[in-house]
């Protein structure tokens, strides 16, 4: 039953992205939303009633990764209470992601899409301020 609402799910996904093809989505649901990549997969044996989202916000700046990690990490201690959101890393690529999770069966396509595209411009904001305070980017104070 959960494999036959994912399938229902990523077609009407593919049917907002503009996905001729829906079937050949279901293993992987590759996206791109306003330049960001996102991926959805069901959460398979594990965690069968679940569709996971994955949502690329890129490499951080290498000179200022060790403060843009440990601001991951305090946002997902407030983010851990309230959402099913948390921030990783991505250990093909060092990118970091969003990783999101739904109920199968309480999720809606238009409500999923929703959520996807404010997940998509949170990744355009942090690819801007990387979370940091205008005084602690580097950039920024070059630049002054």
């Amino acid at each position: 039953m959960s494999k036959e609402l994912h399938c229902r799910l990523i077609d009407q996904i593919c049917v907002k992205a503009g996905i001729s093809d829906p079937e050949s989505q279901y293993e992987s649901c590759n996206l791109v939303i306003d330049d960001v990549h996102l991926v959805l997969m069901h959460g398979g044996d594990t965690f069968p009633d679940y569709l996971f989202i994955y949502v690329d916000f890129g490499e951080p700046p290498a000179a200022q990764r060790e403060m843009i990690y440990r601001r991951l990490l305090q946002t997902n201690l407030f983010m851990y209470s309230d959402t099913p959101s948390s921030f990783a890393l991505n250990a093909r690529n060092d990118h970091v992601t969003l990783v999101q999770h739904a109920r199968l069966a309480e999720s809606i396509a238009d409500t999923l899409w929703e959520k996807m595209t404010a997940a998509a411009h949170l990744a355009k904001v942090w690819r801007t301020t990387h979370l940091l305070r205008p005084d602690e980017r580097l950039a920024e104070k070059a630049a002054a």
